[in-house]
């Protein structure tokens, strides 16, 4: 939704700062769905988001987050 990696930079502090103007008509555009989807079908949206990591998964999201692994 955001712009190329190129067009932003991390601030030690951890802020994003854009060289180039989002488009942030697409960004609303794409939280209006995303609120309308958490109205209309909230029950099953939960209890997907919430639902424990398996073991399959687990590795995976460790890695995404930076973490190793092999920790348990």
């Amino acid at each position: 939704m955001l712009k190329p990696k190129d067009c932003w930079y991390r601030t030690p502090q951890g802020q994003f700062i854009y060289a180039v103007l989002p488009e942030v008509n697409r960004i609303l555009q794409s939280l209006r769905y995303l609120k309308s989807l958490i109205r209309l079908v909230p029950e099953k949206f939960n209890k997907f988001a919430f639902k424990p990591l398996t073991a399959k998964i687990l590795p995976y999201y460790r890695i995404f987050k930076g973490q190793d692994p092999g920790q348990g």
